[in-house]
């Protein structure tokens, strides 16, 4: 049974969850989308992922979770400016 999928804010602790499915798909359901060097500039994943979580604690980030795990997220930069 697959569990109840539920929102909520970003938090600090999310960072490191969140740059991980955000390299995952960058690298894998976008690579038709998207050159090799594109995303390796965008989702490199030797890349400190501290600095990109600061970006989504100054924005309004959301967090989708399904059995406590991060299935996605998003970011309103400005009002009306989606980031990611």
């Amino acid at each position: 049974m697959v569990g109840k999928m539920k929102r909520r804010q970003y938090k600090d602790s999310d960072c490191a969850e969140v740059w991980r499915l955000f390299c995952e798909t960058m690298h894998s359901i976008n690579a038709k989308d998207y050159s090799q060097s594109q995303r390796d500039a965008w989702a490199l994943q030797e890349t400190s992922h501290l600095a990109w979580g600061k970006r989504l604690v100054l924005q309004d980030t959301i967090v989708a979770t399904e059995d406590g795990k991060i299935v996605g997220f998003g970011s309103i930069k400005s009002p009306g400016e989606l980031d990611l």
